[in-house]
């Protein structure tokens, strides 16, 4: 917990509607409760601060129609990445003489197999079964009658529902691609957010799901997804989804219930809508709505994609006069 005017000098912030709070957190515009700060890192966001729980906002400038306390800066995603380790500071790991923490709670019909690691206050549910050489996180939820193969790493707070299979090699829970630059270089920004894979879902061999920066990365009950996917931070596949082989998402995406992608589209911070296809080796850049079947660089509608294919190559192959 932090004093709002103390938070103002840590961070150098000029406050408007300056009150006497307390912060105890952070979180995303979406999920902030009273209590919290967020971050406004644009004019793109400012709806969405309107109709926030948060109880104040780190933001890039004054935004008079928000009546609650606003913390001013001049580099917003430079300050997030400052608040983020005010907050959870990084703390060394201390030593583990014990593969299986004490304070875990596993089902007495659920497996563990050799070599593998769990940390602390992680539960595993019944008939769930944990292959050889896995490393659970802290806090870490896992469901009844699910199947976790060999080698696959959980990072602290995933929550995995029922009936979820995770095959070999897989990832869940690693820190999103955030980085801020200042003088030419790099700067990480932790990420503090979760991953929630809800029932009936299973993730192919080797790959690779986010945390949220500071909210959650979802799998929708249901969905599929192929090996060597890439589902970057704060992304929410919603239900009964298919994904098909190295298909990359950049972070924030929303794929709503019963969208089917083939292999190696990527998909560039959009909204797809539900029911909709995305074809194989397609790049989505912007809304996709409903019912759409999409190919092609941008892609746009599959048979006028097909069209421009078929006159360009008439016109590539035209002899000339």
């Amino acid at each position: 917990m932090v004093n709002l005017s103390e938070l103002a000098l840590k961070i150098n912030a000029k406050i408007v509607n300056e009150e006497s709070l307390t912060i105890h957190s952070i979180n995303t515009l979406e999920d902030a409760k009273p209590g919290d700060i967020t971050f406004i890192l644009d004019k793109k966001n400012i709806q969405k601060a309107l109709d926030s729980k948060a109880s104040a906002f780190i933001t890039f400038k004054d935004i008079e129609k928000l009546k609650k306390p606003q913390l001013i800066v001049e580099k917003p995603r430079e300050t997030l990445a400052a608040v983020i380790l005010l907050f959870y500071p990084d703390l060394s790991e201390p030593n583990i003489t014990d593969a299986i923490s004490s304070s875990t709670s596993i089902e007495k019909t659920a497996s563990i197999g050799p070599f593998t690691v769990i940390k602390d206050h992680t539960s595993i549910g019944h008939h769930t079964i944990i292959h050889n050489n896995i490393s659970i996180g802290k806090n870490c939820k896992i469901g009844d009658h699910c199947i976790i193969h060999p080698n696959v790493t959980l990072y602290d707070n995933c929550h995995i529902g029922n009936n979820v299979i995770i095959h070999a090699g897989s990832t869940i829970g690693s820190d999103g691609f955030g980085y801020y630059q200042k003088e030419g270089r790099s700067y990480k920004i932790k990420h503090i957010g979760s991953v929630i894979i809800e029932d009936n879902v299973e993730i192919g061999a080797n790959a690779s799901i986010d945390r949220g920066c500071l909210g959650k990365t979802i799998i929708g009950s249901g969905s599929k997804i192929d090996n060597l996917v890439q589902i970057a931070h704060n992304t929410h596949i919603q239900s009964n989804c298919l994904i098909a082989a190295q298909v990359g998402f950049t972070g924030s995406c929303c794929v709503e219930n019963n969208v089917s992608i083939g292999g190696q589209a990527g998909i560039n911070s959009s909204n797809i809508g539900a029911y909709s296809i995305i074809a194989g080796k397609a790049g989505v850049t912007k809304t996709i709505k409903n019912k759409s079947f999409v190919s092609g660089f941008p892609a746009w509608d599959h048979y006028k994609e097909l069209k421009k294919e078929a006159i360009v190559r008439k016109l590539i192959e035209r002899k000339a006069p």
